[in-house]
Parts: structure tokens; sequence; C-alpha cells
């Protein structure tokens, strides 16, 4: 077997065990806003893809659903101060097995819904979220992994970067990636969109390895422009520090080796985001309402007042990349922050340090972008939707800031001997990180009244749990000093 194949099934397995831990320890419909999702993917799946009919007592659109999903959502999602009877109760009967609900992820665009909607269509109740989990969860296991592939060809000694690439793989978007929402898919399209392109930026390529790298890329932007209200920004940005990163000579050098590869994927990336922001402005999704809420819908309970204060919260929107979950008010065990976070920015240190040549600059443009862009969307929006920016949204951006962190150690000449002690000592802060971070969730959910006497959560004993992660990360380990060897 080719070493990329098996390095890549290899880190796709690792994935899919490590998301199997956070499917135990994660109650059915307890996810951040996990019931909308569902309830939207459910009318997708049947039809109903624009709502218009907004909730007289919750927040959000009407939608037909099937009325064991919404029985089975019930007790979580009533246990939530910010939603209404209309988010947890049936509104209206249609038939004898079908209901109405309000969801609060109405507005967004269908393409997920559709997809992990369909999946569970031969299922019921808590049986169909669990089929939702496993698509989206399957859907970004086979991204990360193809991710991997493309990283390895980035460089000839891919060690940084592939502990960059786990570096991203923070708690947060570990956890997201089980939950039956759009923000991980978003993530992971992101991640691939800068893996492809930074595999593009090695000189050398052979047209048709260009032209495939292209598709990729493509694959990856279409979905990342449409999935969610910021995706265009995201990708407009990861172009532009890409090709920053590489250099503009070489980038517009690329373009016209490959002219017509180009310009058909650009004409198909431009129309995605203009079906993007059709989609947003048709639906009002960048219409701001009095009393939206984080999903900028409307109809939300929540109070919108804020202070200017609140823009400056950046702090506590990098801990939330870090770890925050079920709901991003709830922060992950204390020691799980120092772990990942003595890697991220030793990574970055090291990058400044012992880096050579002009690639330090576009990291440290996309550190300052990271910092700056959340304030300023919030301060723009404060007075309508409140403080509502949470630091996952911009994870499809920071991701690939520890990839060129990793890239850029990876081509330097000079080389220390203990490298790869120091790599290996990343992955195993990072690894106990992720088992605090499952671990410490399924016990806080075995001592919660709702959480506990829901008879259809699947979970095996909290040291199975914390046993699969460990064993992911062991895994990750051991491919990291494969890939590097080659």
């Amino acid at each position: 077997m080719r070493s990329w194949l098996r390095h890549g099934l290899l880190m796709l397995v690792g994935v899919l065990i490590a998301q199997v831990a956070w499917v135990f320890a994660l109650p059915p419909f307890r996810g951040s806003d996990e019931f909308d999702h569902v309830f939207r993917a459910a009318g997708v799946a049947n039809g109903q893809w624009r709502l218009t009919q907004e909730a007289s007592d919750g927040r959000g659109l009407v939608v037909a659903v099937p009325a064991d999903l919404v029985a089975a959502a019930h007790d979580q999602c009533s246990a939530l101060k910010y939603t209404g009877p209309d988010n947890c109760n049936p509104i209206s009967r249609v038939s004898a097995d079908t209901v109405t609900v309000a969801t609060g992820a109405g507005n967004y665009n269908p393409l997920y819904y559709w997809v992990v909607g369909t999946v569970a269509k031969p299922f019921s109740g808590a049986t169909a979220l669990y089929a939702m989990r496993a698509a989206s969860a399957f859907i970004c296991a086979l991204g990360i992994a193809l991710s991997l592939t493309l990283l390895r060809s980035a460089t000839s000694t891919p060690r940084w970067v592939v502990l960059g690439l786990l570096a991203s793989l923070t708690p947060t978007v570990v956890y997201s990636s089980v939950v039956v929402a759009p923000n991980a898919p978003e993530m992971v399209a992101g991640l691939v969109l800068w893996s492809a392109l930074l595999a593009l930026g090695v000189p050398g390529r052979r047209p048709r390895e260009i032209t495939g790298l292209v598709v990729l890329a493509t694959s990856a932007a279409i979905p990342l422009a449409l999935l969610r209200t910021l995706g265009p920004l995201w990708l407009v940005l990861i172009v532009l520090i890409a090709a920053a990163y590489e250099g503009m000579r070489q980038t517009v050098e690329l373009v016209r080796s490959r002219p017509g590869v180009f310009t058909a994927a650009g004409a198909l990336v431009v129309s995605s985001v203009a079906a993007a922001v059709a989609w947003a402005v048709t639906s009002s999704s960048y219409v701001v309402h009095a009393g939206t809420d984080s999903l900028g819908t409307v109809g939300s309970v929540h109070d919108v007042r804020a202070s200017w204060t609140d823009a400056l919260q950046v702090p506590v929107w990098m801990l939330q990349i870090v770890g925050a979950f079920p709901l991003r008010d709830e922060p992950a065990p204390t020691a799980v922050y120092p772990m990942v976070l003595v890697v991220v920015i030793g990574m970055l240190l090291a990058t400044f340090v012992k880096g050579r040549g002009r690639r330090r600059w576009p990291v440290l443009a996309a550190v300052v972008v990271a910092m700056v862009l959340p304030v300023v969307l919030t301060l723009a929006t404060l007075s309508t939707r409140g403080a509502i920016w949470q630091g996952r949204y911009e994870l499809p951006f920071v991701m690939g800031i520890l990839l060129l962190a990793g890239l850029t150690m990876d081509h330097r000449a000079a080389r220390a001997s203990d490298e790869h002690r120091l790599a290996l000592l990343g992955v195993v802060l990072l690894g106990a990180a992720q088992v605090i971070s499952v671990v410490g969730v399924l016990r806080k959910e075995l001592a919660s009244g709702v959480s506990s006497g829901d008879s259809h959560w699947v979970h095996p004993p909290v040291v199975v749990v914390g046993a699969l992660m460990a064993i992911a990360w062991v895994g990750f380990a051991g491919l990291m000093r494969g890939v590097a060897r080659g």
C-alpha cells in the first residue's frame, strides 16, 4: 500500500475513534443548539428547504418534523434558559406522526441539512439523531484525513506541519465534529482548502498534479462558501493569506501554468459565493432584527443589551477555540487550556524566532486578523444582536494558522537533533487535553438529572471513553513519526 494512502487511512481511523468517544460522552440533543439543527435537517429531508412562518412563542421559524423527534429532544431543549414553548413542544399536529415545531436554524443554507437529514430518514427519535451525528462525523473525518495526505506532500520533512494539523484539532473541533450542526463541516472545509493551497505551492508540480489539487481546493471552497453566513469571508481570507505565504510571483506563475483549470475553478467558486450571498439575503440571514440570537434567527428570547466592552473578549474567544462544550459558556476543565496553549503558542513563537525568510510575515498577518476581526464584527453588530460572537466561528480560518507555522518550521534548512522529542511532547500534551475534555463532559452529564435520566443515551463506563480517546492520540503520535520518516 502506498504510504500516502496508508497514512490517510490511519488518520481516518484515529479521528473516528476520537469521535466515537465524544458521541458516547454527549447525551442526545445535548450539543450546542443541536435540537434546532436536527429539526432543520428533518424538515429539509422532507422537502422544506425554505421556511417563512415565525414562531409565536419561541425562537426561530416553524417546520414540520416527525413527532418522535420532538419528543426525544424535549427534555434537553426545555432545560435551556433561552428556549420557548414552541421550540421544545409540538405547536400543531400535521398528521398522526408529524407535528410542527420551531427551529432556530431555519434560515441556514439547506445543503448540509439535506445530507444528514436524508441519512437519518429511515430512523426515528434519538436513533435519527445518532444517524445524523454519524454522517456529520464521517464527513469531518474524511476531510481531516484528506488534509493530512495533502500536507505530507507540501514538504519533504513533514513533522511540524503534522503537529500543526493535530494542534488545530482542538477539543472544541473534535467535539463539534460529532454535533449535528454545519459548524464542524465548515471548519473542515476550511482546513482542506488551506491544505490544498499549501500543497499547490510546492515548486515543480506536474500539470496533472496541479489540476488534481485545484479540483480538491475547489471542492473544499464550495461548501465553505455555502455552509454558513461567514463562509465567503473565510474563503477570501484563506486564499489571500495562502497566496501571500507562497509569494505573489509564484502564485501568478502557478495560475499561468494552467489558466483554463484556474479559470473554471474560479468561476465555480464565485458562483458558489454568489449563491451563498443570495440565499443569505433572501432568507433574511443578513437582515438585522432586534432580538436575534446567536444563530441570527428572528423571534429569539435573547436579551441583546450589551456594552462595547463585550467586543474586547478576545481572551475568552481564544479559550472557546480550545475548549467550550457542550455550550459556549461551559468551559473545559482548567487543565485543558495550558496543555493546548503551550503547544500552540510554542509553535507560533518558534515560527517567528527560528523561521527564516518572508514566510513568517503572512503567519503574523493571519494571527493579527484572527485577533482583530472578531472585535470589528462584534462592534458592527453589537447594538442589534448583542454579544453573540463565539470563538469557534473563526476556526475555518484559525486552523490554517497552525498549518502555516508548522510548514514554516519544516522549511528550515537547519534542524535540532531533539526536535522529534519536542514534537512528540506536543502530541502527548494535546492528547492529554483531549482525554481530560471528553472525560470531564461525560462525568458532568452523568451527574445531570436531565442527561442521566435519558434512556436513549448510549455510553460505556468513563474509563472506556477515556481509553478510546487515548488510543486515538497514541495512534496520532505514531502516525506523526511515520509521516516524518516518509
